[in-house]
């Protein structure tokens, strides 16, 4: 490991200092950077923009986004089902489609992390909150799911990905619901149509309503 950089600060005015700010201030012009703690800050970063991508995958039932959080080998366990990641991505996704579930809502709440000793490894715990609107009996039912995720990170040629997902489930429920849906512009849609796709190519909305 190379010696750790160090940072300078500038200050150009000190004449609003507190009396004896100015001395100690003078001792931390120079400090040092703990290169190891700035990488893991910088992989928590990554490794957190990984976690968000899945939700956007899942609330607009987009395969190939869910797909990216995945290596090609790594495993799923969600529910009743166990299998490879991707599998699972192309599965829950063809169910929306088919109307098993015609509206979802994740929300990704805190991330715990705990990494090997070489920073190539990491096991992180995610809170979730899903929300899934369904047809059940002839009623629409919102089922409502409070959970985990416990994934497994790792590296690999510079890029992380989850290589085994466990889902813990800690609560469900069901209630009916009646929907009110009125027509009105920036509708969200489960397709490359959302207004979702076209903001983030940098493109500007424009209001037609």
């Amino acid at each position: 490991m190379t010696a750790p950089d160090t940072i300078r600060t500038v200050r150009n005015d000190r004449s609003t200092l507190h009396p004896g700010t100015e001395a100690a201030m003078a001792q931390t012009e120079e400090r040092p950077i703990d290169s190891v703690a700035l990488q893991q800050l910088l992989d928590e970063r990554a490794i957190r923009r990984v976690i968000l991508t899945y939700p956007r995958g899942m609330d607009r039932a987009d395969a190939e986004v869910v797909s990216s959080i995945y290596f090609e080998d790594a495993l799923d366990f969600h529910g009743s089902r166990a299998g490879l990641g991707v599998d699972y991505a192309n599965h829950i996704v063809e169910n929306m489609h088919r109307g098993g579930r015609f509206f979802t809502m994740h929300f990704m709440g805190d991330t715990f992390f705990e990494w090997d000793g070489a920073g190539e490894v990491a096991h992180t715990e995610t809170y979730v909150r899903a929300s899934h609107t369904l047809e059940q009996d002839g009623e629409q039912i919102l089922e409502l799911f409070f959970g985990r995720y416990l994934d497994r990170f790792e590296r690999r040629n510079g890029e992380w990905r989850i290589a085994r997902r466990v889902t813990i489930r800690d609560y469900m429920c069901n209630t009916p619901v009646t929907p009110m849906m009125p027509e009105r512009p920036f509708q969200g849609r489960r397709d490359l149509e959302d207004p979702s796709y076209q903001h983030l190519r940098m493109e500007i909305l424009d209001f037609n309503g």
